[in-house]
């Protein structure tokens, strides 16, 4: 059966993760993993208005650029949420 134009692209890209992106533009849009069903990750900056949903969290910021700004006020990963 053929997916419905625009429906996301999905790919596995590390055992046990699915993500989705775009497949007109390429834009990533989730996140999940296979260990957290009732999880998913939405690439906020993908929806039309993404002011409409701020962040709650950081993760992987042991991995950010001297330069990126968190918002000190959010709790912070320094992997995934998960470990």
């Amino acid at each position: 059966m053929a997916k419905p134009a625009g429906a996301p692209v999905e790919y596995s890209s590390s055992p046990g993760v699915i993500r989705s992106f775009c497949g007109r533009c390429g834009s990533p849009l989730t996140y999940r993993r296979n260990d957290a069903p009732g999880e998913l990750d939405i690439m906020t900056v993908s929806l039309d208005n993404p002011r409409l949903v701020p962040p709650s969290f950081h993760v992987w910021t042991d991995d950010a650029l001297d330069w990126d700004w968190n918002t000190e006020t959010l709790t912070r990963y320094p992997r995934s949420r998960n470990g």
